[in-house]
């Protein structure tokens, strides 16, 4: 008798397997995907029959990813989380049971059917819609660069989201979640700040690809006109991390929400418009429970919800009327003549030179300029004072401080003109010549890297005159410049003002290549007229 019970119990063992032993190791799936995609899963290209895929049986979720040209890749995750049809002749006739207690060794057999092949996969899948890609630039569009994508986090807004297993998940069922206190588990939360990311490069990328970043190389094709810079802030994330089957040892995917508030800022930094964003990511598998695995699978889902973040943005009519070349932008100075009378004396010698540059400083940094007239008109850069949340400050030679005045500003050619209030001074003459010598020897007088340096002159050449891609005339010149020369003079031995230091060339092997504004433009854009006062 005891060998006969031995003999049933090795039985029910052995066919309460039924699913585990006898269920193919591949099933055949039917997945629909868009016309002229490709999918893969984990990353090979499956088998496939009478239009069913072959996906592998197993505990742990398969990555599945489609892609197609002009279209964002899409990423899902395959769960077997059906009961396969084996399963339930490991049950043992129901018979058997009630006629024989014995035949319970089935069911107890039953309970240990959760082996790698005892799950199906559902019989079909509808993975065939796709958002588009981000579009390509056309010509009446600026070239757009991300300047940083940060990140804020407050730790409240960081958030996770646990399900069971895949079930619960399908019914919106969370185990854990910082967002319910009651089903709340003690998951450490620290605020996060970045001041900039990784995904600054990632975003470039895509840009680069889609013709919004300079792909010809040219040094002269950034201004004012044909440029606009993007700023991204991460401020809420928001996490699902899903178990495949909380009953035994198996994978989990997750995805990720994030909140981003996109900039647009103009070739001079300052803000224009500004959108927050909800985006998702596609379903990234976690390859194992590793913290590399988690960390390497929530980095993927983090590229994908920003990647999707940008498109999303760029794709708003309201961007697309921002980042166009305007018109408007053409005709912003609509000044009406400003009249300076010819001073009794102008700059004559460098020592002069230096007396009539200035400093133009606020409390992130200082930039140069330069006297024009003998009751304070003085000739800077835009982008010098372009921050004008922050107060101006002038700083003579002398070590006087004023408060200026900004008059005007031409924001295409990066000229302003100050006004302070001071009297006597002596002014730079400004060339109204178009005819500019090559080679000719000059020299740059400003404040480079540091404030205790002002007033510091470097010699050179005009080395060459260029065109930048809106067409407007820029000199070249290899005299010394550093980034606080910006809105300092470039002028002759004799103290002739000849145009406007703007800025340096800069990267791997670069040296000596500086540029500046003509100073006839000066005339030209800021419509400035020396004007002769009869006494």
């Amino acid at each position: 008798m005891r060998k006969l019970i031995s003999l049933l119990a090795l039985c029910g063992l052995l066919f309460g397997g039924c699913a585990s032993i006898l269920n193919p190791r591949f099933q055949k799936v039917a997945i629909k995907t868009a016309k002229g995609s490709k999918l893969t899963i984990n990353g090979d290209t499956p088998k496939k029959k009478d239009g069913k895929y072959y996906i592998k049986r197993g505990r742990d979720p398969q990555q599945i990813v489609i892609t197609k040209d002009g279209y964002q890749d899409e990423y899902h995750a395959v769960v077997a989380h059906r009961k396969s049809p084996l399963f339930f002749v490991s049950l043992g006739l129901p018979l058997t049971y009630f006629i024989n207690p014995v035949g319970g060794m089935f069911i107890f057999g039953a309970l240990f059917d959760y082996g790698q092949k005892s799950m199906n996969y559902d019989k079909a899948y509808d993975f065939s819609k796709m958002k588009r890609d981000l579009y390509e630039k056309e010509d009446n569009i600026k070239d757009v660069r991300l300047n940083q994508v940060s990140v804020s986090v407050d730790k409240k807004k960081l958030n996770y989201d646990i399900f069971f297993n895949y079930k619960q998940y399908l019914k919106g069922k969370k185990y854990y979640s910082t967002h319910n206190p009651k089903k709340s588990i003690k998951i450490e939360r620290e605020d996060i700040d970045i001041e900039n990311t990784v995904f600054t490069d990632m975003l470039n990328s895509i840009l680069h690809d889609k013709g919004f970043i300079n792909k010809d190389n040219k040094a002269l094709n950034s201004s004012y006109l044909n440029n606009v810079y993007l700023n991204a802030n991460l401020v809420e994330i928001d996490v699902d991390v899903i178990n495949s089957n909380a009953k035994l040892s198996s994978g989990k995917f997750l995805n990720a929400t994030l909140k981003i508030e996109w900039e647009i800022l103009d070739y001079y930094k300052k803000q224009i418009y500004k959108r927050t964003i909800k985006a998702n990511s596609g379903q990234i598998v976690i390859p194992n429970n590793g913290e590399d695995a988690v960390s390497a699978a929530f980095f993927i889902a983090s590229s994908d919800a920003i990647s999707r973040s940008l498109i999303q943005f760029m794709n708003f009519k309201e961007v697309k009327e921002h980042i166009k070349v305007s018109e408007e932008q053409l005709r912003e100075n609509s000044f009406p003549v400003l009249n300076i009378p010819v001073a009794s004396q102008y700059v004559s010698t460098m020592n002069e030179a230096i007396n009539s540059s200035v400093t133009i400083k606020n409390e992130d940094g200082h930039g140069s300029g330069f006297i024009i007239s003998e009751n304070g008109y003085i000739i800077t850069n835009y982008h010098v004072i372009s921050d004008d949340s922050k107060p101006l400050e002038v700083v003579m030679n002398n070590g006087d401080t004023f408060t200026p005045e900004i008059t005007r500003v031409d924001k295409v050619n990066d000229l302003a003109l100050l006004k302070i209030n001071a009297e006597g001074l002596i002014p730079y003459k400004i060339s109204a010549s178009e005819e500019i010598e090559i080679a000719k020897e000059i020299y740059a007088v400003g404040t480079p890297t540091a404030e205790d340096l002002g007033s510091t002159v470097s010699k050179g050449i005009i080395s060459g005159i260029r065109k930048n891609k809106s067409g407007q005339k820029i000199l070249q010149t290899d005299a010394s410049i550093n980034g606080g020369n910006s809105g300092g003079v470039i002028c002759t031995k004799e103290g002739l003002a000849l145009g406007v230091v703007s800025s340096k060339l800069r990267g791997l092997g670069i040296e000596g290549v500086a540029f500046g504004i003509p100073s006839y433009l000066i005339f030209e854009k800021l419509k400035i007229n020396y004007t002769t006062v009869e006494k």
